[in-house]
């Protein structure tokens, strides 16, 4: 019988003979071949093998407490050393140490109140965390006023701003980071310090101020903060609306920057790609300063140091010159986007903006081309296993309109231009659109468009 074999043995084969006589001695098997024989039938029997299952993965509150006796030991060991090191030089070093110790329990406990809350929020509060942080603060302090030579001072009055911002104590951290600038200006904090006044001023709406911090990170030497100091920069002159000192700003960033170091050169914040940044934030003022501009195109693909950033900053390009009304440069955005932007989230929408553009603008010249890129939209869409038999058939009857009215408006733009060109361009348009559309309830009046168009063509 089928499947009555254990695995891993050869069924025998059935040849038709008779079976050996009753009497025929049968061998003896050795005895290790029998308990070998045991073990393969335990282990690979018709009955299945046992399979160890992976230890269920550790609860997160259960490794973050882990990590907080960690850290409590660590904390004790460096309170035993500071007992012993009285007078010492490394005393300080110490102290600086131990305040650390106190950030990450802290950082533990945090994390232990936002897992309380499932996640749902992070704005959480813990009081362990905060009388930690108040500990920190302490330690940070006592170091500057015991130990007023020592050689990372300028590193303890960052870490103390920190934790007091972290607490909210900003007119502390504001006095904090004040002194690293006026007594450290050769410290490799000042500029991170110039930048979080400058940010806090920004918030304010405090422009003017927010501006000079910012300047004052340009006056010295090159390094990572200049190009966030010329970005945020930017955005100040934005919201002075001084268009043209905006794209000025916007586009030293990414003159400044490589593709390559642009996100490690991003004042520290590996988090942030500040060539794209700059180059989809100065669209608004682009489109401001250069408002005759025929094809935007050249400038952006020049700018951009990726595909991806070329793609995102045509985005907001193209709703940008849709809101103004300029719709012959938003079809050519459009048209850039969906000929090689490939299928994304919003390739639908940019389809139906394409479509807008044209429209509105009256620019039929590229109808044939249009229609092709409105329907290969369609078609990706509508043959894909996401979307369901609803969401189909809602796609279809939207987009069969915009090729069809596309192609019906461009052979009226020919009659009323005679050129055979022109109709030409509407021929090609129909014959895009009955590739698709062969079903189409409108499929007869379409073929007899498309006949005229030809031999007006």
């Amino acid at each position: 019988m089928v499947g009555s074999c254990p695995p891993r043995q050869a069924c025998p084969v059935r040849t038709g003979t008779t079976k050996p006589k009753a009497s025929s001695p049968s061998p003896r098997l050795p005895v290790q071949f029998l308990a070998a024989l045991t073990l393969v039938a335990a282990l690979g029997g018709c009955g299945g093998a046992h399979i160890p299952r992976p230890p269920a993965p550790e609860d997160s509150v259960a490794r973050l407490q882990r990590n907080i006796a960690k850290v409590r030991h660590a904390i004790e060991s460096t309170q035993q050393l500071i007992g012993r090191a009285r007078g010492q030089p490394y005393l300080p070093d110490l102290y600086l140490r131990l305040a650390e110790l106190y950030v990450e329990e802290a950082k533990y406990h945090y994390y232990i109140a936002y897992e309380g809350t499932k996640r749902r929020e992070r704005a959480v509060t813990s009081v362990q965390a905060r009388l930690l942080k108040d500990q920190a603060i302490a330690i940070y302090g006592r170091i500057l006023r015991e130990f007023p030579d020592f050689r990372e001072a300028d590193k303890v009055l960052f870490s103390s701003s920190h934790e007091q911002r972290e607490l909210g104590n900003f007119d502390e951290m504001m006095r904090t980071l004040q002194r690293i600038i006026d007594d450290y200006p050769k410290s490799p904090y000042r500029n991170e310090a110039l930048l979080v006044i400058g940010d806090v001023h920004f918030d304010k709406s405090e422009l003017d101020q927010a501006e000079r911090y910012y300047k004052m990170i340009l006056h010295g030497p090159e390094s990572g903060s200049h190009g966030m100091a010329r970005y945020k920069l930017g955005w100040v002159r934005m919201n002075k609306e001084d268009f043209k000192g905006a794209l000025e700003h916007f586009e030293a960033v990414i003159k400044g920057m490589s593709g390559a170091a642009a996100g490690a050169r991003a004042g520290g914040d590996k988090r942030l790609d500040l060539r794209r940044e700059a180059l989809v934030d100065l669209v608004f003022a682009f489109t401001e300063v250069h408002k005759k501009v025929e094809n935007p195109l050249p400038y952006f693909r020049k700018n951009a140091d990726s595909r991806t950033t070329y793609l995102a900053a045509l985005a907001k390009l193209g709703r940008r010159y849709s809101f103004k009304g300029m719709y012959k440069q938003s079809t050519l955005v459009y048209r850039e986007i969906l000929n090689f932007g490939g299928d994304t989230e919003d390739t639908v929408d940019h389809a139906r903006m394409l479509y807008d553009g044209v429209i509105r603008g009256k620019n039929f010249d590229q109808a044939d081309s249009d229609v092709e890129l409105i329907v290969g939209v369609l078609g990706r869409s509508y043959f894909s296993w996401r979307i369901n038999d609803k969401e189909r058939a809602n796609l279809f009857g939207e987009f069969e309109p915009y090729a069809r009215d596309l192609a019906t408006k461009a052979h009226v733009a020919a009659r009323d231009a005679n050129e055979p060109k022109a109709f030409s361009v509407a021929a090609n348009a129909y014959r895009n659109y009955l590739d698709f559309f062969s079903a189409s309830p409108k499929r007869f009046d379409m073929q007899q468009n498309y006949a005229e168009a030809l031999y007006s063509a």
